[in-house]
C-alpha cells in the first residue's frame, strides 16, 4: 500500500518534534484520528494531522495506513466521538479490550460498532456523540468542568495530561468547532473582541507581547 495516508489505532500516539523516542512530545494523536505522511525515515513518519495540519513525527508502528479512496472516505462526513474519560472497546472476535480517550474519532459508526482497516470495535458506552456547536455558548462550560483536575503535560490532550492549548483544542473538537493545536495559531483564529464585557462563554483570552503588554480577547 502506498504511504501516503494513516490513521491511528491506539488509544494515544505521541508524536515528537523529531525523529526520536527521546524526542520532546510536541502533540498526540488520538484513535480514528487521521493524518498525511509527508516523510520516512527508517521507522519513523513525519505527518500532518488532518483535523488540525498539525507536524510532527510518529513511529510508523503505532498507525496503519490508508488508501486515498478510505482517506477522503473517513473525512467526508463528521464522525462520531467519545464522550467518556476512558470508553471501553472490544476490538475483534476475542474482544481485545482498548481503551479510548475522551475526543477519540470512530470511523464508520453504527449499532454501537466502528470498523477500522477490517477491524470491527463494539464500543461499551452509550456516551457517544456527534459534536455539535447548536448551543456552543451554553454546553462549552460543561465539558470544560469534565477537565477539571487533569494534571499538566506539555503536548498532552487527553484526561491523563493536558497542556493549555490542548485543552481549549478538545473541548472545541467536543463541541464540534476546529482550532488549531498551538496558542500561538489559535490567537490567529476568530474575530478580535474590542472589550472584556463583551466576551461571551467560550471566547479565548491571550496574552501576547507588544510595545504595550496587554490582553487580546479573540471569539472563536
Amino acid at each position: 500500500m502506498d504511504k501516503q495516508f494513516a490513521i491511528a489505532f491506539l488509544s494515544v500516539v505521541p508524536v515528537r518534534a523529531n525523529a526520536s523516542h527521546s524526542s520532546e512530545m510536541v502533540s498526540q494523536v488520538l484513535f480514528g484520528e487521521t493524518m498525511q505522511v509527508l516523510e520516512q525515515e527508517d521507522h519513523w513518519l513525519r505527518v500532518k494531522t488532518f483535523f488540525d495540519d498539525y507536524e510532527g513525527w510518529i513511529d510508523e508502528k503505532q498507525v496503519k495506513f490508508l488508501d486515498n479512496h478510505l482517506f477522503d472516505k473517513l473525512n467526508q462526513h463528521t464522525q462520531f466521538l467519545t464522550l467518556d474519560v476512558n470508553t471501553l472497546a472490544l476490538k475483534g472476535a476475542h474482544k481485545e479490550p482498548v481503551y479510548l480517550c475522551a475526543g477519540s474519532l470512530l470511523p464508520f459508526f453504527e449499532d454501537g460498532k466502528c470498523s477500522l482497516d477490517e477491524e470491527q470495535y463494539q464500543i461499551i458506552s452509550s456516551n457517544v456523540m456527534m459534536p455539535s456547536a447548536d448551543d456552543f455558548a451554553g454546553d462549552v462550560e460543561e465539558i470544560s468542568k469534565r477537565f477539571l483536575n487533569v494534571p499538566y503535560l506539555w503536548g498532552g490532550r487527553t484526561h491523563f495530561g493536558i497542556d493549555c492549548s490542548g485543552f481549549t483544542q478538545m473541548v472545541f473538537k467536543i463541541l464540534g468547532k476546529k482550532i488549531k493545536r498551538d496558542a500561538s495559531q489559535q490567537a490567529e483564529q476568530g474575530t478580535l473582541v474590542n472589550f472584556l464585557t463583551e466576551a461571551k462563554a467560550g471566547d479565548l483570552a491571550f496574552l501576547i507581547t507588544m510595545k504595550e503588554e496587554s490582553p487580546m480577547w479573540v471569539s472563536c
